[in-house]
């Protein structure tokens, strides 16, 4: 029994050991966070981003204009231990309010509305510059309003002009700037503000009215200014053409003076360039037309008898041996003629038949020329008239051909033979002999040498921009001083001119009996 009792106090005693060391390992109660607070609210996928303002558990911000609101993802910092719905990152439409509720790690939770809007667009929506800027010179516009008006050079392609147009920051507009428009009729402009507001712009452009020609003298050797040289002969001088080298004046029609080009004064009087084929006599051992082609070959031809040998002489330059390029039987007279291209090359010599109205083309190809004349029949002309003078429009082989006499004015005819037009009896009257064409910038100039009566001669330049029958007299250069030695029965001469690398032209003359000048051409301001 003693045994039992001290088992039994043995066991007691455990027991109160176990349960005093259970209670030393047990730990204190930690309560939860009750925190559940939105720290930011930030659209950072926005240029630049946007943090939103947090007033209590409202939340607002502020977007740039034209912003999506529709799918916008913000970034929502929150308490620790807490959680957020929507998720941040969430794209969501804030479009109107958005509730995001936050649940502290307790389990409590708060509400937070997010409003979000856009910037109001701006209404800026002015046209502040409108220019035509690869018009040379640059053309700015006037804006008046909502009017732009502009006046471009004369002959400006209305039809394809495209304009630099500057705009309020945000706008557009259109048609937009830089592209082509047709401005032959007005043309509206619609600037659209970044709010989409707009205004209309009529633009107005006009073409400006056409610039005369101004013409001064560059020298002068003529008897008006008492000045004519001395190897001029009574009748028998007929032409000039210019080269680099020099100017060539057909002297007593059996050679070609050699003058120099600033000055017209002939270099030296024992060399000029003869012609010196023999078995030639008569009509046919003369020289009588004179031109340099576009390689700087000098070519002159003898006159000719109705049905009578044609010939075209070339000296490769001022030191050269003449040679013959054409010998061609001709059904009527020829007196002068004219060359396009280069004779070493390709190139086109034509004539104008005295008495007739027949154009002689002969082709030269590769420095051949085809001594076989195509014959154009003018059949709306009887006769040209004697010593007819002949031009080009261009190197084209089908161009349009410039021919005038003693009987027609000067006249636009086709390849074809078919008359476009003439120069009227009211601008020129009496003989008209030699003709050259050019093209001045804006314009088409045509300049003859005409002898309206015995005592004048002069040289007369004509504004054919808008066509021979719409031509214009620019001006007239008189040669003559009223003497029996200016007069010029024959009403003979010859015309070339050169283009400079300023844009004018230089023209030169000679009238028979009464000498040479130089002239520069160029559009009058």
């Amino acid at each position: 029994m003693k045994h039992f009792l001290n088992l039994m106090k043995l066991a007691m005693i455990a027991i109160v050991c176990f349960t005093f060391v259970s209670c030393e390992d047990e730990e204190p109660t930690v309560p939860q966070s009750d925190a559940k607070e939105i720290l930011s609210f930030v659209f950072a996928d926005l240029d630049p981003a946007v943090t939103a303002s947090i007033s209590g558990t409202d939340i607002t911000a502020t977007v740039p204009f034209g912003t999506d609101l529709t799918a916008l993802a913000p970034t929502v910092t929150i308490s620790s231990k807490a959680t957020v719905s929507p998720e941040s990152g969430t794209a969501q439409d804030f479009s109107s309010a958005v509730t995001y509720t936050v649940t502290a790690e307790d389990g409590t939770t708060v509400d937070y509305t997010v409003s979000v809007s856009a910037e109001a667009g701006s209404d800026e929506k002015v046209i502040t510059e409108f220019v035509f800027a690869e018009l040379d010179p640059s053309v700015t516009a006037t804006i008046e309003g909502t009017a732009i008006t502009a006046e471009v050079p004369y002959g400006t392609d209305l039809t394809a002009l495209i304009p630099t147009v500057t705009i309020s920051a945000l706008a557009s507009v259109s048609p937009e700037s830089g592209v082509a428009q047709d401005f032959s009729s007005d043309v509206t402009y619609t600037v659209t503000a970044q709010d989409g507001s707009t205004t209309a712009y009529t633009v107005t452009v006009t073409e400006g009215a056409k610039p005369g020609l101004d013409v001064q003298a560059k020298w002068e050797l003529v008897n008006r200014t008492s000045s004519r040289p001395s190897w001029f002969t009574a009748n028998n001088d007929a032409d000039i053409a210019i080269g680099a080298e020099s100017v060539y004046a057909v002297n007593n029609r059996d050679k070609l003076r050699i003058l120099d080009r600033a000055t017209g004064v002939e270099k030296d009087s024992e060399k000029f360039l003869k012609q010196s084929k023999t078995g030639l006599s008569g009509i046919y051992a003369n020289i009588v037309d004179a031109h340099v082609d576009e390689g700087g070959n000098i070519l002159a031809c003898t006159g000719t008898l109705n049905n009578g040998t044609f010939y075209v002489f070339r000296w490769n330059d001022e030191s050269a041996e003449q040679e013959i390029i054409l010998e061609s039987t001709v059904e009527k007279r020829i007196d002068n003629f004219t060359v396009t291209g280069d004779t070493d090359g390709d190139a086109y010599i034509y004539a104008a038949s005295n008495g007739g109205n027949i154009i002689y083309k002969w082709k030269v190809t590769g420095g051949t020329v085809n001594a076989t004349a195509e014959q154009i029949v003018v059949a709306d002309i009887a006769s040209f008239g004697s010593a007819p003078g002949i031009s080009v429009l261009s190197n084209d082989a089908n161009s349009d051909i410039i021919v005038n006499g003693n009987s027609i004015n000067p006249t636009l005819i086709g390849s074809d033979g078919t008359v476009k037009g003439s120069i009227s009896t009211e601008l020129m009257t009496g003989f008209s002999s030699d003709i050259i064409y050019f093209e001045l910038k804006t314009n088409k100039v045509l300049v003859s040498i005409n002898t309206p009566n015995s005592e004048t001669q002069e040289l007369v330049f004509f504004d054919v921009t808008e066509g021979f029958d719409k031509a214009e007299k620019a001006t007239t250069i008189s040669f003559d001083d009223d003497t029996t030695e200016s007069q010029n029965l024959n009403a003979t001469g010859g015309l070339s001119f050169e283009k400079n690398t300023d844009g004018t032209v230089t023209v030169y003359g000679l009238i028979t009996n009464n000498g040479v000048g130089a002239y520069t051409v160029d559009l009058a301001n």
